[in-house]
């Protein structure tokens, strides 16, 4: 756990943009949408909400958050941090050192392109001239969109229908960027918007392969296989590469954890690998997320954690 320090002054903020993005075929494109002084201050309390759910969030341990983890499982809301120079954040950064395709345009592209509107962004600036940016899925801004004809308001004492396209706004941000890290809400939809599942997938064999260098005992070929096509194996693996311990882990311990919690092992030559059908246990073995626990006199049984949180 850490202290919250968002080194910017939302009191002080001095200039605000407002960003839509849009689907392009397996690309995304960026467009800048002018406000006016009503929305400007709406997105700043949008940002004030979201900064206020990180410092009061947790009430048992105020101003205190986790550090978010691929292989980890989130509820739908969350107190949480990343470093955003992790390089399965990239897009993130790039998108917080504004983005190459951001392209100014009037308001019609809203009503010409919302049906591909992924996310939303503010981009705000405050007096040490010092940036933030809030992120939103826009799940709730379409689903406005789609209410055309069906959304009613009360005009000379009657209901009447509303027939152009209204855009909603929500209460908080799912995550929001800073130079150097990123405060994430909605677990979700920051890994939809940062595409982690693509990022992963991507650099498994590469992750496997540091691995099989590191414990040279373990072969990861299998491993590496397998996680090509499975997000869980994945995720695992990139959870496992960045621990700093990785290396101290026992040939000898590896396999009597693995006895004791019933994940089947084979040797090849001089090395062991998991038998096909317990890539994913042995990984989460890898994780710290298998333990067994035995309280009588029955066979200890075997558990899985959803959080490898230390106590």
């Amino acid at each position: 756990m850490e202290t919250i320090n968002f080194n910017f002054d939302e009191a002080a903020i001095e200039n605000t943009k407002f960003y839509i993005a849009i689907e392009n075929g397996n690309d995304e494109n960026y467009f800048n949408i002018e406000i006016d002084n009503s929305v400007n201050r709406v997105l700043i309390s949008i940002l004030e909400n979201t900064l206020n759910e990180f410092k009061l969030k947790d009430k048992d341990n105020k101003d205190t958050y986790r550090k978010f983890e691929v292989s980890e499982k989130y509820g739908s809301e969350e107190l949480l941090y990343a470093s955003s120079t992790d390089e399965e954040f990239k897009k993130l950064k790039d998108l917080y050192g504004n983005a190459k395709n951001i392209k100014s345009v009037g308001s019609n592209i809203l009503e010409e392109k919302s049906s591909n509107i992924i996310y939303y962004f503010a981009q705000f600036t405050d007096n040490s001239d010092r940036k933030m940016i809030g992120v939103r899925r826009a799940s709730q801004f379409k689903g406005f969109l789609s209410g055309q004809n069906r959304l009613i308001r009360w005009i000379d004492d009657s209901l009447k229908t509303v027939d152009f396209n209204i855009f909603r706004l929500d209460r908080v941000f799912d995550f929001i960027l800073t130079s150097d890290k990123i405060y994430i809400l909605s677990p979700a939809s920051f890994e939809f918007i940062a595409d982690l599942s693509s990022v992963v997938s991507e650099k498994a064999k590469q992750r496997a392969q540091y691995l099989s260098n590191t414990l040279n005992f373990l072969s990861f070929d299998s491993i590496a296989n397998f996680a090509s096509h499975n997000n869980r194996a994945a995720r695992l693996l990139a959870a496992i590469s960045i621990r700093n311990d990785i290396g101290e882990i026992k040939k000898s311990k590896l396999i009597e954890a693995a006895n004791i919690n019933k994940i089947e092992l084979e040797h090849i030559k001089d090395k062991i690998m998991p038998k096909a059908g317990n890539e994913i246990a042995l990984l989460e073995l890898l994780d710290n997320r298998r333990y067994t626990v035995s309280l009588t006199d029955d066979d200890p049984c075997t558990f899985l954690a959803n959080s490898r949180k230390q106590v």
